[in-house]
């Protein structure tokens, strides 16, 4: 037997040689070479891969062990790319060749007479059309259609092509849970048709393709602004997916009033209002009509865009001074060395160098006043504009805080003499309550829609003095809102600012859906506390209309506040009812959302705690205070427990203890931790040298492969990791062989080569050194342990 796979083994490593020689010839192959050696050449190395199938089939049959066998599958894998590689190779020399004869011959034909079709079409050949190249699938149902037509158009039905090439080709245009069906399949010339019936089982699904493009028409992207371009993208998608399900044969034009709601409610309200002017008033509009009015819809605001860019040229050009236009070339010249500057010189921060301004420098703005002012000095920058430019050239209009000639981040705020070294804390605060009395401010609950359309019942609080809308964060995660980058700094009582990053759009309503209205709103983590701060007892001591209904029925309890409406929508909001009951009481106010209630109420307590706005500064000595505190809050946090090991890693620990040693050179030396007896281990010099040899064949194909471990090997004797041992062992002590292999990773920063150690091969008892040695504690602490203490 065994010689039967040393037969096997050489005659498949003769065949191997035959397509590395092929592909040799075919990168030598010269332009005026005869191309019929090709042909003849290729018919071998066909025969060459039949034969390869068989000897490799019956190699892999009589293989046992796991490693032997992924051995066994990786040079299956290896010969195929070479095989594929030379067929694609020679099939490109004779295509190209064969084209050029064709061009020869029609050009000596001499004058023969030729057909009026076989001269226009040769005529049209003229004209070099780009290559058409094989379409890839993923495993996408919408896709599926056109991978369909087009690869059974250039490959299936393709007649020069033999099964084993289309079986290629085919393997090549799969990726994802396309490629999963037929990974299983081996390369043969049998298993082609099984494949590409298998595929079409699998994706030639008529009812997933018709639920993939009605999903996609329900989650087109709706259209918040008037825009030409959003516009036509969402009309090609739309006719796109109609097409597609009429291709499958579908009708999605009949589906009638139920497409025109799910298009019209995806449409910007100026579209939407041009379209009710047009649309019939009585009957139901058909869906042809209104995709053939957005299609002109589309052309009219790319022609009203197109000339208010024209007239905005036009205008920007009316502004240069007329004396400029006595020289065009200076004009030219100026135009083009502006756009010369913006292109070459790089913005970078003047501190840290990175791409981006000085003022948002965190450097920068982590350093205390006096710093920032040292820097600017020593940076030789403007202190008003923080940038560099000539003297007495700077336009900025200074500090916005005492308006001196400075910038605003350098600016001092004037502390009282001798307090320099002495801890400071300045406190700001303003109360929105008086001794005697407590004001109620605006609420309302409304409805607020999310991304699905789904109403959502929130408390909003209505602010004349706001000039911008506000949402939580937790709601807008609620809603799964789409958020936009917006950078914007929002500015309070006492000048006390904080910063918005994210914008977001929705539809709010009335409850009783009098009112609609769709808003943008800025994203921050909390509003305000709850209002009001305490409940309120509404006593009967003043009576009011009964039939009123009240926009926040629980303005008296204390409660979340999840949206604040500014005064943009807070005065659009106010109706012509209004009364107040007793004199200096609240105010009842009719709006769009219901009657809110506001103004001063009487206190039946002398509890003085209302919204208060604070702004903190820390110096000096709280500092260090706040540190240890924060260090001392830290060290309770820490849990410390008795580790507990097995018995194995007890007995690994003390094994380690009792033989651990320290060399001359300084290197530690530690016995092998046996749990049995190492004679157990039987004979493991067969395997390892088969796993080297398969080692060898595969450096041997691979060049810098080899000269990479090579160099790894030699590291290894010479650091002293390991050394020649003599052929006889005289002794009859138990040896173990370690096979080793290479493990390859391009993507790798640091170490592109790993030579891999394999302990966990078996041996002809069936066990691996791994087996009989002890299992060690794991050093490192368990992840579970780390992810918990985060924070």
């Amino acid at each position: 037997m065994a010689d039967d796979m040393s037969n096997l083994t050489t005659r498949r490593g003769t065949l191997k040689g035959r397509i590395t020689k092929f592909l040799k010839y075919l990168q030598d192959f010269p332009q005026d070479g005869d191309i019929s050696q090709i042909r003849v050449r290729k018919q071998k190395i066909e025969e060459s891969w039949d034969e390869f199938q068989r000897i490799q089939s019956t190699i892999e049959t009589k293989v046992t062990e796991k490693t032997a066998a992924e051995t066994e599958e990786a040079y299956r894998f290896e010969f195929e790319d070479l095989y594929f590689q030379a067929v694609v190779d020679s099939d490109k020399i004779m295509n190209k060749t064969g084209h050029s004869s064709n061009q020869n011959t029609s050009n000596n034909s001499g004058n023969s007479e030729i057909p009026e079709s076989t001269a226009s079409s040769r005529q049209a050949s003229i004209v070099k059309l780009a290559a058409l190249n094989v379409p890839e699938f993923s495993g996408n149902y919408k896709e599926w259609s056109t991978f369909n037509d087009m690869f059974t158009a250039l490959i299936h039905s393709n007649e020069a092509l033999t099964e084993v090439q289309k079986f290629f080709y085919l393997k090549a245009a799969l990726s994802g849970d396309a490629a999963e069906v037929v990974k299983c399949f081996e390369t043969s010339a049998k298993n082609y048709k099984i494949a590409w019936d298998c595929l079409n089982e699998r994706f030639n699904n008529k009812r997933i393709m018709v639920q993939a493009h009605t999903k996609a028409i329900f989650d087109l992207e709706s259209i918040s602004e008037e825009s030409s371009e959003k516009l036509r993208q969402f009309v090609n998608k739309l006719f796109g997916h109609i097409k597609a399900l009429e291709a499958i044969g579908y009708e999605p034009m009949s589906w009638g009033p139920m497409l025109l709601h799910i298009i019209l409610i995806k449409l910007d309200n100026a579209t939407l209002r041009e379209w009710e002017t047009q649309a019939p008033k009585t009957e139901v509009p058909k869906v042809e009509d209104l995709i053939t009015f957005l299609k002109c819809r589309f052309q009219i605001l790319e022609s009203i865009e197109s000339a208010q860019k024209l007239n905005r040229f036009g205008s920007e050009r009316s502004q240069i001074p007329p004396i400029q236009y006595k020289n065009k070339e200076n004009i030219k010249n100026k135009n083009k060395s502006i756009f010369v500057h913006a292109t070459t010189l790089p913005f970078k921060c003047y501190l840290c160098e990175d791409p981006h301004a000085i003022y948002k420098c965190k450097k920068f703005l982590d350093l205390a006043i006096k710093a920032r002012r040292e820097s600017v000095i020593k940076l030789k920058l403007c202190t008003n504009c923080l940038s560099k430019h000539k003297e007495n050239k700077c336009k900025a209009k200074g500090c916005r805080k005492c308006g001196e000639h400075h910038n605003t981040l350098l600016h001092e705020n004037v502390s009282e003499p001798n307090t320099e070294s002495a801890p400071t804390t300045s406190i700001n605060a303003h109360a929105a309550s008086t001794p005697s009395a407590k004001v109620l401010l605006s609420t309302a609950i409304i409805k607020i829609f999310s991304s699905s359309n789904e109403p959502f019942l929130v408390r909003a609080l209505l602010d004349s003095a706001s000039q911008g809308n506000f949402i939580t964060n937790s709601l807008v995660g609620k809603l799964r809102l789409a958020k936009q980058k917006f950078d914007c700094t929002i500015s309070g009582v006492n000048a006390a600012e904080c910063r918005v990053s994210h914008l977001v759009a929705a539809m709010v309503q009335a409850r009783s859906g009098a009112y609609t209205r769709s808003i943008n709103f800025m994203t921050l983590p909390k509003i305000t506390s709850k209002l009001p701060a305490s409940p309120i007892n509404v006593n009967n001591s003043y009576t009011t209309p009964e039939d009123i209904e009240y926009a926040d029925p629980t303005y008296a309890t204390p409660g979340e506040i999840d949206l604040l409406l500014g005064a943009e929508v807070f005065f659009d909001t106010l109706r012509s009812g209004q009364f107040r009951p007793i004199e200096n009481g609240p105010i009842y106010q009719e709006t769009a959302f219901g009657w809110v209630v506001a103004g001063a109420v009487q206190r039946e307590t002398h509890n003085n705690t209302g919204h208060t706005f604070v702004a903190q500064t820390v110096q000096g000595d709280c500092c260090r205070q706040i540190e240890k505190q924060m260090s001392n809050f830290w060290r309770l946090e820490e849990l410390r427990g008795e580790e507990c090991y097995s018995l194995d890693e007890k007995q690994c620990i003390e094994h380690f203890e009792k033989t651990v040693t320290k060399g001359e050179d300084g290197r530690f030396i530690v016995q092998l931790p046996f749990k049995k007896n190492p004679i157990e281990l039987g004979s493991s010099k067969a395997i390892a040298l088969k796993r080297f040899m398969s080692t060898e064949n595969r450096l041997r194909g691979n060049p810098q492969l080899k000269e990479a471990y090579v160099n790894f090997i030699d590291e290894y004797l010479k650091l002293g990791h390991m050394e020649q041992v003599l052929e006889n062992n005289q002794n009859n002590k138990p040896v173990y062989y370690i096979p080793h292999h290479a493990v390859l990773r391009d993507n790798s920063i640091t170490t592109k080569l790993r030579v891999v150690f394999d302990a966990s091969c078996a041996t002809n008892t069936g066990k691996s050194l791994n087996d009989i040695l002890l299992k060690g504690p794991s050093i490192q602490e368990d992840l579970i342990n780390i992810i918990s203490r985060f924070r």
